[in-house]
This record gives structure tokens, sequence and C-alpha cells, in this order.
């Protein structure tokens, strides 16, 4: 679509900003410009970011800069390390749609991650001070427990926490439900509909294949048995129970 040649050896596309500890390997790099005019002569040396993304989600209209923020940090690293003011975004959208997007440089994000790579490396590189990452929820129910032992809280704060948060996640459920109900009745016999700001929203009715365990069972014991496996156990929170 941009009419370009593109270097994507990997060897040739790696690119350092030294005075802020940054390194950078583009998916590509505009070489040249076939049947070139005067404007565009200014791609060549332009870095390249390709993506491959399921669904449209946060991607905007094809030509624009609306792409993910993630994908906004991911493109300004290029610019920076590369010196350019743009950078091309090529998005391959659920396997069908290829759509090319255009970012210039914006300072203030430059600015703000410049400014956190040499802090991330003057603290935690030279320092050798480790960031703290809060870890997963599903992470820490992978490690081994060690039966009978106790720990004991000093205050009652995490359990409170846990309790607010249930219960405002119940509260959200509940009003969740209600917007949708009223959202939907207002359909009337519609599978479809149209907001003032040119979005939409579908309400088509859809069938999942299921398994049924208990049937197949029943069916075939000997198979059910030869193939049955015993999940691994995970820890629950069972709430205030008496110590």
């Amino acid at each position: 679509q941009m009419g370009c040649k593109i270097i994507t050896d990997p060897e040739t596309l790696e690119f350092e900003d030294k005075a802020h500890y940054l390194i950078d390997h583009p998916d590509g790099l505009v070489e040249s410009i076939i049947d070139a005019t005067e404007d565009s002569r200014d791609l060549i040396g332009n870095p390249v970011e390709a993506k491959s993304v399921e669904r449209k989600g946060e991607w905007g209209d094809a030509g624009t800069d609306e792409i993910p923020d993630a994908a906004m940090l991911q493109v300004h690293v290029h610019m920076i390390c590369t010196g350019r003011e743009v950078c091309h975004v090529a998005a391959l959208i659920g396997k069908h749609t290829f759509d090319m997007y255009r970012v210039e440089l914006n300072t203030d994000i430059a600015d703000a991650i410049k400014e956190a790579a040499v802090n991330f490396w003057e603290i935690h590189v030279l320092r050798d001070i480790p960031p703290y990452i809060a870890p997963s929820l599903d992470m820490l129910k992978l490690r081994k427990r060690e039966p009978q032992k106790i720990y004991v809280f000093q205050d009652m704060a995490p359990l409170e926490n846990w309790e607010l948060a249930k219960k405002l996640l119940k509260e959200a459920e509940a009003a969740k439900e209600v917007a949708e109900a009223a959202m939907i009745s207002k359909l009337s016999d519609a599978e479809a509909a149209t907001f003032p700001d040119g979005q939409a929203f579908t309400y088509y009715e859809e069938s999942q294949n299921r398994f049924n365990q208990k049937e197949f069972n029943a069916a075939h014991p000997e198979m059910f048995l030869e193939f049955k496996r015993q999940t691994t156990p995970k820890p629950r929170i069972q709430g205030r129970i008496q110590a």
C-alpha cells in the first residue's frame, strides 16, 4: 500500500539511543520508493512496525494515527532510536483486513519514554534495586502451600478491602445488567442498533456446542474413566471463618 521497498534484515535493524539507554529493533525500514514523488522521498529511512491482531478493538481508521497505547509507545521508541519523525504501522486485522497507519512523533510522549528509560537504568540497573511488580493472582495461586502453616495478619485491612471489592463488584454487575436491559429493551424486535457518534452494537442469537459429561459417562463408562483427568487443585479464599 505504501509503494515502498522495505528493509527487513534483522542484522541491519538495530538502533540505539545511548543518551537514554534505549536499543530498538523495528520490523522494517523504508529503503526506497517505487515511482517516487517529491513528497514520498521523505519516507525513506522511516521505521515500520507490523502487527497482527484478531479484532479491530482500539485500532482506528486506516491512514490515521489511532493505534493502541502499547503500540503507540513502541513506535515512539522506533522514532527516538532511528531519529525519524514518522513511523508507519502495518496491521493485519482479523486475518482479512490489512490497514496502514501513520504516526508522527509526539515530543511529550517521546520525552516521557526517555525519562522513564533513564530512571529505570539509573535506579534499577546501576543501583541494583529491583522494581516492584505486583504479582498476578494466577501466579500466586500456583505457589506451593505448606500444610497446616498459618500466616497471622496484624490488622483487618486486607480482609476488609477484599470484602469491599467483592461488594462493589456485585453492585457493578447488577448496575451493568440494569443498563444492558434498558438498552436492549429499546431494540424491540431489532437485532442491531446505532448511536449518534456512528458506533453500533448487535444482539444476535448465538448457539454453542457443549460436551455433556454426564450423558457421555452413562453411555461410555469405560472410555470416560480412561480419559478422566483430575484438575490441578487451586486455592480459593473462603471469606470469614472462625479460627
